[in-house]
């Protein structure tokens, strides 16, 4: 199975190295890695622009996101939301388990 590794850096300088496994059907490592930059990216942006965006805020947003984009799949729904539970349950392990540090800048 391949593996997408993200390093993420918090404003406070926490660091986790993230080891996700993807899909079997995945069909691009590098565009989901591009996604999900541009996505933190965006993320990131927004929370500077927006007076108190709280992250339950973030994580409803983005739970909404992913619940339109499963409506869109044009698959039956049952099967689309095992899907995104699966993908969830699955990602969210791998954050809890990322490998955390600390990030100094010169």
């Amino acid at each position: 199975m391949e593996k997408l590794i993200f390093t993420t850096v918090t404003d406070r300088g926490e660091s986790r190295e993230i080891e996700f496994s993807l899909h079997e059907e995945t069909s691009s490592a590098q565009n989901i890695s591009v996604l999900v930059t541009e996505i933190l990216k965006t993320i990131s942006s927004q929370v500077k622009l927006c007076e108190n965006l709280k992250d339950g805020d973030i994580l409803q947003a983005l739970t909404m996101v992913c619940a339109i984009r499963s409506g869109m799949l044009g698959v039956d729904p049952q099967l689309a939301d095992r899907l995104m539970y699966s993908l969830f349950r699955k990602n969210f392990s791998a954050v809890l388990n990322a490998k955390k540090g600390y990030a100094s800048r010169a």
